[in-house]
């Protein structure tokens, strides 16, 4: 199987274009960040932070931030984070 390369809905055509190591880089002409080390940085709306151990620690879209640590889980309006 490859990567997805185009989705068509009723809605639309999405484009999906990947990088050489099969990250995306642009889904519906949004684009995707990432890492030095292979992390996401951005993708679409939302906008991704990491913690030295690299699991996602923020998770930020606009003024909504989802902060994650371990198994607990924290969503918040607007956080002070």
């Amino acid at each position: 199987m490859g990567n997805r390369l185009t989705e068509t809905t009723v809605g639309g055509t999405t484009n999906y274009v990947y990088d050489n190591a099969n990250r995306l880089t642009s889904v519906g002409g949004a684009p995707y960040t990432w890492s030095h080390n292979g992390n996401l940085l951005s993708g679409g709306t939302y906008t991704y932070a990491y913690d030295h151990a690299n699991p996602v620690s923020l998770r930020s879209r606009g003024e909504r931030t989802s902060a994650t640590w371990g198994i607990m889980h924290v969503d918040a309006a607007q956080s002070a984070l």
